[in-house]
């Protein structure tokens, strides 16, 4: 690589662009006020903003003459970006984002690294996430060496974090600065295109905060940036093998612009699916239904839709299409989906499906596996898979810790990858609703309400916190607590979603202003349909006396996973290790009880008994023998058993679906079963209830 010649490394022009940052400004402009480097000037381009940003920058301005405001109409990010390379004086562009918070010696490290390395064109530095308010959720890394980051540019991952980077203003410019035609992935291009003459790196050191919020690009327009992206990342491919560049003279990027790149079939399914994706999460964070055509035309561009990836997210295409669509539409873009679906079915692909299924269930327990190893040996793209599958069940974390093949397998790095990102993200998402469940909590302390669930569980259950992540606060609370606990979380900026909520299903749900991904779910009783609650009910006031006692966990856990018909593995792993925590005479005889006063024996001897069938733990098997008779095992086993369980995210879910409406049935009659049980019928006597569930069975 060609060292640059640069007039002067001393010379820093620190550029921040700002659109309706207001509630972020201070923390963002005041970091970069205090650098220990103090010899730069601060160009702050604002974009049009409406929410007071720009009069709180004149009066920033007028405190300090380092400061030079630019206001304009809005016109997007990369126009800003492009207008401060061009006003910059210094010989050094420093980014920062209006909401980010960057470390005291940030500008001096990065300064001096590139004085002393004058072949590398830009340095970042590893970032810590935060969440709106400030608090740390976690850390990221980037390649600290020019060879690592051209690997990760290679496999289609951002060498550096964008607003953490200082570059040379000459070689951005030589390359073109930011191209309006990457909107969204503007930075991805521009490395690209700067590693054809010039290096990249980082600090290994954390020198950024980076802030976590509802209304990331990366969430909202999760799929603009992810079509740009692979565009750049083939146009890039086929410079490097002296073709044109293949969107020279294009003014916006579409999908058939793929078709100019020359990708390979592997290549061009693994875009289209992950574009499909992208898609989905863009509308489920704008509920913007030209996302969900997005999502149709990725899908139907695919010779067809086999892998499980596909599969998910075609049923999950259909059921916001019946949701947002007219009837009409919804009923012709379903029925194109499912055709493209039959096309992709084959023995084969059935085949490494169970397969990917075997490794799923065997890799699930927290403790290590007890059954021996499945014999079959997944694929690369069986393992990718099972990457997929393992989150969708929220088992990801244990899979990586006993699957071998996620550690240190070469043959599984694409797999390996998509499992850390996959991770990552889990772990930061449960680190933010810990920090909003703690505050709720302290603010709540004298209340009658208590967590339950996802947090608890990974807490008091779990070998790890991390192997349990969760995505939403669960809060059981005495129902003369609601007014009270609804205005502390008003007070901590949620809102409820429905202020005209049925009160009967005893359960209300309040989403974060600044961030509508944090959900808490305020339930009065865990059962919230009136139907069920007929014959279950679990109320705080049923656990209040000890809410995390081993019997009290067991009885979530085993009514959790029985009403959402254990739809996700992570749900039997609950109860297998809330079996292995009910291990004294009192836990058993307090879990009878809990038992008798909320009808679940046979939502947990059906757990039970699905939990001792995966992972062959003994406890689960004696557990289940003790609390209920041999026939609630026998329509446990016919209704839910490992095959129902991995189907709910395949396309066999349909096969299962009986099953899991006659076990709805069972759980609806159980109170009166388990009372006929207790009282009329002894064990191995004529139930009529039997009939029901036998005659479909034959």
């Amino acid at each position: 690589m060609a060292a640059l010649q640069t007039q002067s490394v001393c010379g820093v022009s620190v550029v921040m662009p700002v659109y309706n940052s207001a509630r972020y400004l201070d923390a963002a402009i005041d970091s970069i006020l205090r650098q220990t480097f103090s010899d730069f000037e601060f160009l702050i381009i604002d974009d049009g903003s409406t929410d007071g940003s720009y009069e709180r920058l004149l009066e920033w301005q007028r405190r300090d003459e380092r400061i030079h405001l630019i206001g304009r109409p809005h016109r997007g990010i990369v126009a800003c970006l492009n207008e401060g390379l061009a006003a910059a004086q210094g010989a050094i562009i420093s980014r920062m984002d209006a909401d980010d918070v960057s470390f005291p010696q940030r500008l001096e490290r990065q300064v001096a690294f590139l004085k002393d390395n004058p072949g590398i064109a830009v340095v970042g530095s590893a970032i810590r996430f935060i969440d709106i308010d400030g608090n740390p959720l976690s850390t990221a890394a980037y390649p600290t060496t020019p060879d690592e980051a051209m690997v990760a540019l290679d496999r289609g991952n951002a060498p550096v974090a964008h607003p953490a980077i200082a570059m040379r203003r000459d070689a951005a410019l030589a390359v073109g600065g930011y191209r309006p035609l990457f909107d969204f992935a503007e930075d991805f291009d521009l490395w690209l295109r700067l590693v054809e003459h010039h290096q990249i790196s980082n600090l290994p050191d954390v020198l950024l905060e980076f802030r976590v919020h509802g209304k990331n690009v990366s969430t909202t327009r999760r799929w603009e940036q992810a079509l740009a992206a692979h565009i750049a990342r083939f146009s890039a491919k086929r410079r490097r093998a002296g073709f044109p560049d293949p969107v020279e003279g294009v003014s916006n990027l579409k999908l058939e612009h793929l078709e100019e790149l020359h990708l390979s079939a592997a290549e061009r399914s693994s875009v289209l699916a992950d574009l499909a994706e992208a898609a989905l999460v863009s509308y489920e964070a704008g509920k913007r239904h030209s996302y969900l055509l997005h999502a149709f035309d990725s899908l139907m561009a695919k010779d067809e839709l086999k892998s499980s990836r596909d599969r998910r997210s075609a049923r999950k295409l259909i059921a916001r299409l019946w949701m947002t669509s007219a009837p009409s539409d919804a009923a012709r873009l379903t029925a194109q989906i499912t055709r493209k679906l039959a096309t992709g079915r084959d023995l084969r692909a059935m085949s490494n499906q169970d397969a990917v299924h075997r490794w799923l269930l065997h890799g699930s327990d927290p403790t290590g596996p007890l059954t021996g190893a499945p014999r079959d040996l997944l694929s690369a793209q069986g393992m990718q898979q099972l990457v997929i599958e393992g989150d969708a069940h929220g088992v990801l974390p244990i899979l990586m810790d006993n699957i071998p093949g996620l550690k240190d397998n070469d043959d599984y790095e694409l797999a390996r990858n998509d499992a850390l990102s996959r991770r990552r993200i889990g772990t930061t998402f449960s680190a933010m609703l810990r920090i909003h469940c703690d505050a709720i909590l302290r603010a709540a302390k004298d209340l009658p309400l208590t967590v339950v669930k996802g947090q608890t569980f990974a807490r008091v259950l779990y070998p790890k916190p991390s192997f349990r992540p969760f995505t939403d606060i669960d809060l059981l609370v005495a129902p003369d607590a609601v007014p009270a606990i609804s205005e502390i979380l008003a007070g901590h900026g949620f809102v409820m979603v429905e202020d005209g909520h049925d009160p009967v299903r005893l359960e209300t749900k309040w989403l974060h202003r600044d961030n509508a991904t944090l959900m808490v779910e305020v339930h009065t009783n865990l059962v919230h349909h009136p139907k069920l609650r007929s014959a279950l009910s679990l109320a705080y006031e049923d656990i209040a006396d000890g809410p995390e006692s081993a019997a009290a966990l067991m009885t979530i856990a085993a009514l959790h996973g029985a009403l959402h018909r254990f739809e996700r593995l992570r749900q039997v792993v609950d109860i297998c290790q809330a079996a292995r925590h009910l291990s004294t005479p009192k836990d058993e005889a307090l879990f009878a009880r809990m038992l008798d006063k909320s009808g679940a024996r046979f939502a947990a001897v059906a757990g039970l008994e699905l939990a001792y069938s995966i992972f062959g733990e003994p406890r689960c098997r004696e557990i289940a023998r003790e609390i209920g008779p041999t026939r609630y095992t026998f329509f446990a086993r016919a209704l839910v058993g490992r095959s129902a369980v991995v189907s709910t995210m395949s396309s066999a879910r349909l096969y299962h679906s009986w099953r899991r409406q006659l076990f709805r049935m069972m759980l609806m009659k159980s109170r009166t079963f388990q009372g006929r049980r207790n009282i009329a019928h002894p064990e191995g006597a004529f139930d009529p209830a039997d009939t029901l569930v036998q005659n479909r069975l034959e």
